[in-house]
């Protein structure tokens, strides 16, 4: 269990909260509070899937109403600014969901390989174990043989 970090600020103090982190604020007299939500090259992804994917009422800075379709307004405007960082973040997207796709097909070839092994070496134990049992030995156990 994560234990929470708790401070106080003062007047004239700042606190920097990192992207992501969950955090609550309690002001012990009236104050005023600043804060900036950034969104970055480097965290566009992420941000991208917090407004598609999460409620919208996890969503401060802006009426309720237009908390719908942020998404989509977000991607309208960055195509429309910044068209070259939208391209490189769908060719991300698009590369991440090929190799997820290649991943998941590899894990389920290994998982019917390893299925068929399993059948296969229960099969050959069941084998193994009734030719033991013909000649006398327990069964469980095991034998050598070479060919010269």
């Amino acid at each position: 269990m994560v234990k929470p970090i708790e401070c106080i600020v003062r007047a004239g103090e700042a606190i920097f909260v990192p992207s992501g982190w969950w955090h609550m604020a309690i002001n012990l007299e009236d104050s005023l509070a600043v804060t900036q939500n950034f969104a970055s090259s480097t965290n566009l992804p992420q941000v991208l899937e917090f407004l598609q994917t999460r409620n919208v009422e996890l969503v401060s800075g802006c009426s309720i109403e237009d908390r719908e379709g942020l998404h989509d307004r977000f991607v309208a405007a960055l195509k429309a600014e910044r068209p070259e960082l939208m391209e490189r973040l769908e060719k991300q997207a698009e590369e991440k969901r090929v190799k997820a796709e290649s991943e998941r097909k590899l894990a389920s070839l290994f998982n019917q390989h390893k299925q068929a092994q399993t059948v296969a070496t229960t099969e050959e134990e069941s084998e193994q174990a009734a030719g033991a049992q013909d000649v006398g030995a327990a069964p469980g156990g095991f034998s050598f043989a070479f060919k010269f």
